[in-house]
């Protein structure tokens, strides 16, 4: 099966007693979509980096991995986007400070044939448009992901319009809390809200759990938390990651969720 992933291309910098860099942001999607499905999957990379040592280090990391990087372009005038994270693995907490740079010039022109297309990140993605959007799920199934870390309205507005182009929204309960400014609404009632912008179903993950909306059914699913002695880092992404490949396999909704939070949970205690 053909996975096309596109977005942000980020290199962490990570601080969890040693100090060490790797390549984040959509690069944790398709390392986990190997990872998870092996030789049973192929997956390709678009997305833009600086023309640095930081852009070329990602995509040296993902060739090696097994990802196609031939939709990776390098942008001369900005730099690579980049993160600096700390890391608490006895509390299984993390704390990001993102510096955005080349992965938000990215320009969305030609739609890659594909079985599935993730968009990570759309709200830093200033130029996809619906008209893209559109283009891929003529040929495929199109997920997406958020980075929202507060209310903002006009760029709301602008992802909610490109919700009804995208068939799974996949959410962190952080980005949840962020997308509209009522904080009266429960998870349960903000998955039923983005119900009505997606063309399928809403995902909103927890280390408690997810909130799920799909079709005329909404509700909580998962394990009990793990909050302690846990690497936190690129769990999000193996959730959508292993959400995807399920779902793509012929899991239905609640069982590619099902199975998403088993092998987040696996991914946390490695």
């Amino acid at each position: 099966m053909k996975i096309q992933v596109y977005g942000n291309l980020i290199l962490d910098i990570i601080d969890d007693g040693s100090h060490y860099t790797r390549s984040g942001g959509a690069a944790n999607v398709c390392r986990s979509l190997i990872q998870i499905a092996g030789q049973d999957v192929d997956v390709s990379i678009n997305g833009t980096v600086g023309a640095d040592s930081a852009g070329l280090q990602i995509a040296r990391e993902l060739c090696d991995f097994g990802v196609d990087v031939g939709g990776v372009l390098f942008n001369r005038n900005i730099d690579t986007s980049s993160a600096f994270i700390s890391l608490d693995y006895a509390r299984g907490t993390k704390v990001s400070h993102p510096e955005w740079g080349a992965c938000t010039s990215h320009w969305f022109e030609d739609a890659k044939k594909a079985s599935w297309y993730h968009f990570s990140y759309i709200d830093k993605l200033p130029n996809l448009d619906t008209h893209f959007l559109s283009r891929c799920r003529q040929r495929g199934i199109v997920s997406a992901d958020l980075c929202l870390s507060e209310y903002d309205a006009f760029n709301t507005e602008r992802v909610l319009s490109l919700l009804h182009e995208i068939d799974y929204l996949i959410i962190s309960d952080h980005e949840a809390n962020s997308i509209f400014m009522d904080e009266s609404l429960s998870l349960v009632h903000v998955a039923a809200r983005l119900l009505n912008y997606v063309k399928c179903g809403v995902v909103i993950h927890a280390n408690n759990g997810s909130t799920f909306a799909y079709g005329m059914v909404s509700g909580s699913i998962g394990e009990p938390a793990i909050l302690e002695n846990v690497n936190v880092l690129g769990a999000g992404d193996h959730f959508a990651a292993s959400f995807i490949f399920n779902k793509l396999s012929g899991s239905t909704f609640l069982e590619a969720i099902d199975c998403a939070h088993k092998d987040a949970r696996k991914f946390v205690l490695r």
